[in-house]
C-alpha cells in the first residue's frame, strides 16, 4: 500500500468540486427565495382549472388568493360568487356578489350569481329583480335568462319564466337543465305535449338523467299513453335495477294499465 499523501493538485482540485457544489446550493436556495409570488390573474387561471375539474373548494381558495392581491378584481370576485353557490355557501355567496355590485353597477354576472343564491333561499322576489337587470345589462349572456327563468317560477310566473327560459334556448339550445325547467313551467301552465317535448330534448342531450326520463314517463301517462311511459321507466330500470322511485313508478302505471285493459273498466 502507497503511503505517499495525497499530492496537493488532488486536494485543490476536491476543494474545487466542494466549492463549486457549495456555491450551487446558495445559488438554488438564492433563486428560490427570491421566486416572485403567484399574481392575481394566476390564481384567478389556477381556480377556473380547479372548476373545470369540479375541485370547488380549491377553486375557492385560489379565488380567495387573488383578492387578498386585488381586493376589487371583478372576475375574482363573480368567480368566487359562482364557487360558493356550488358549494352551498349561499350567504357568502350574496356577499361577495355585493361586494362586486357595489364596486361596479354594472356587473351583470355578480347580478345573477346574487340572484340564483337568492333562489336557493327562497328570496324569489329580491331574486327576481337582480336577474331581471342581469338580463337588462346584458342580453346576450344565457345564463341570465335561466336565471330569470327560476326566478320567475320561484315567484310563480309562469309565463314570465317561459319567456326568459325560451330566450334562453334561443342562445344556447344545448342546456339540458334548461329543457326541464322549461318542461316543468309547462306543466304549471297545463301544457303537457310542450312539457313532454322538453323533457325529450332534455334527453337528447343527457339520456342518462334518470329524474328526467321518470318526469317523462308521468307527463306521458298524464298524457293517456301509460304504456309509452312505462317503456321510459323500464330504460331507467335496465340502466339501475335498483333504482327505488323506478319500480314504484313502474308497479303503479302497471297497475293502472292493467285496470283500464281489465273487463270490468269497460264500458256496458
Amino acid at each position: 500500500m502507497s503511503t505517499r499523501a495525497t499530492s496537493p493538485y488532488v486536494w485543490r482540485v476536491e476543494s474545487k468540486k466542494s466549492a463549486f457544489l457549495f456555491l450551487g446550493l446558495v445559488l438554488a436556495l438564492f433563486i428560490s427565495s427570491c421566486q416572485m409570488p403567484q399574481t392575481s390573474t394566476e390564481d384567478i387561471i389556477e381556480g377556473n382549472q380547479y372548476f373545470m375539474k369540479s375541485e370547488y373548494a380549491k377553486a375557492e381558495v385560489s379565488y380567495r388568493s387573488a383578492l387578498k392581491k386585488d381586493p376589487k378584481n371583478a372576475t375574482a370576485m363573480n368567480n368566487l360568487g359562482v364557487i360558493l353557490n356550488e358549494l352551498g355557501k349561499y350567504d357568502q355567496a350574496i356577499e361577495i356578489s355585493r361586494r362586486a355590485i357595489e364596486a361596479d353597477s354594472k356587473n351583470a354576472i355578480a347580478h345573477y350569481v346574487l340572484a340564483r343564491a337568492l333562489i336557493a333561499k327562497s328570496q324569489c322576489e329580491e331574486a327576481y329583480e337582480e336577474a331581471r337587470l342581469a338580463t337588462e345589462l346584458d342580453s346576450t349572456d344565457v345564463i341570465g335568462f335561466r336565471t330569470l327563468g327560476e326566478a320567475a317560477l320561484c315567484r310563480g310566473e309562469v309565463d314570465t319564466a317561459i319567456g326568459a327560459l325560451e330566450s334562453a334556448i334561443l342562445i344556447d339550445d344545448t342546456h339540458a337543465p334548461t329543457h326541464v325547467n322549461l318542461a316543468h313551467a309547462f306543466l304549471m301552465k297545463g301544457d303537457i305535449e310542450a312539457e313532454i317535448d322538453h323533457l325529450r330534448k332534455a334527453l337528447e342531450l343527457n339520456e342518462n338523467n334518470h329524474e328526467t326520463r321518470l318526469s317523462l314517463a308521468v307527463a306521458l301517462d298524464s298524457a293517456g299513453r301509460t304504456a309509452d311511459g312505462i317503456d321510459q321507466v323500464k330504460i331507467v330500470l335496465e340502466k339501475d335495477p335498483k333504482h327505488k322511485e323506478a319500480k314504484e313508478l313502474l308497479k303503479r302505471l302497471e297497475q293502472k294499465l292493467n285496470k283500464g285493459k281489465s273487463p270490468d273498466s269497460a264500458s256496458p
